[in-house]
């Protein structure tokens, strides 16, 4: 009888271990992904005469803990390009506004990608979102856009 008891014990405290290991790995993330599906189209509500550079880019904030939040951005071309960058702006929303606070370049020579990714420390019980902005050249032709992620709450 004796021998059982411990074994419920300890059934019931691995049991709760699990519990708790799994809702500590609940990761508070946002993320916007875009992609070009053709050579030319629609860049900021006007028509584009020549093909595009960038056909994907990407946004993405998540929570860490412990007030830190982990930044990145994305930029991929359909081509080598002489120079492709990704600017990565945290934003926290203060008085129903987003204000910069933190700002983070990312750039390639003579690629078709790239990206970056830090950790930021922020204030706890606040509301963040990633701006990015992207930019590819490639000779004469330029292309620029941007992304903007879903806010976050930091707990």
């Amino acid at each position: 009888m004796k021998t059982l008891k411990i074994l419920l014990v300890a059934l019931l405290f691995i049991s709760l271990s699990a519990t708790v290991v799994m809702a500590s790995d609940a990761i508070n993330e946002a993320e916007a992904t875009f992609k070009r599906e053709m050579s030319s189209g629609v860049i900021y509500g006007m028509e584009s005469s020549q093909p595009y550079i960038i056909d994907e880019w990407r946004a993405r904030i998540r929570d860490l803990g412990n007030g830190v939040v982990e930044i990145h951005g994305y930029t991929r071309a359909n081509q080598i390009a002489n120079y492709i960058d990704v600017t990565v702006i945290l934003q926290q929303k203060i008085n129903g506004k987003w204000v910069d606070i933190h700002s983070q370049k990312y750039v390639n020579y003579y690629s078709n990608s790239v990206s970056g990714t830090k950790s930021v420390s922020v204030a706890k019980g606040s509301f963040y979102r990633v701006r990015t902005v992207h930019k590819a050249t490639n000779n004469v032709r330029e292309d620029t856009t941007t992304a903007v992620t879903p806010e976050i709450y930091v707990n």
